[in-house]
């Protein structure tokens, strides 16, 4: 994958973040061979349900609440 460099004469060097910016994307940029995971020390975030989800899903449970308060007084 294509990485931005660190500095002029770094590509990287564990410490510091990818900002070498020069207004030449064909001399800030350098191909990584290998897989660097560069964060690996928080957990995976769990997914945020959409809107249209968390809705569906309170109708529902609404429609649950009346069947069982219109079955109950019958």
């Amino acid at each position: 994958s294509l990485q931005r460099k660190v500095s002029d004469t770094i590509n990287e060097d564990g410490v510091h973040g990818p900002a070498w910016d020069t207004n030449n994307n064909s001399a800030d940029f350098f191909v990584q061979t290998a897989p660097n995971p560069q964060n690996t020390g928080t957990e995976p975030v769990l997914p945020i349900p959409e809107m249209s989800t968390l809705i569906l899903f309170a109708s529902g449970l609404v429609m649950l609440v009346c069947y069982v308060v219109l079955r109950r007084e019958k």
